[in-house]
């Protein structure tokens, strides 16, 4: 494969490869930035609904504009119904 692809690294020696199994390990789940200043992290959850809507629901650690400013976490929500915006809202710390 050429090395400018993208490969899904989903085998055992995937793994291996970056010291990880294929169990999510608690050190994995969770807070992985200090909250210096320069440091950026989130939290993904995307869920399709019954009705077809989608809900997406992100965990900021800084806003991506100014993380070089230092820890402030906000939540951000978007939730579309047939592919039409219906609500977004960010909620800030």
């Amino acid at each position: 494969m050429p090395k400018n692809q993208a490969k899904l690294l989903d085998s055992i020696n995937d793994y291996k490869k970056l010291n990880l199994t294929n169990e999510v390990m608690i050190w994995e789940d969770g807070h992985r930035t200090s909250g210096k200043k320069g440091e950026y992290e989130w939290w993904y959850f995307d869920s399709k609904l019954n009705d077809g809507s989608s809900l997406v629901i992100i965990f900021f650690t800084t806003p991506i504009t100014t993380y070089s400013l230092g820890y402030k976490p906000y939540v951000s929500f978007d939730l579309k119904k047939q592919m039409v915006h219906m609500f977004h809202m960010n909620v800030i710390h």
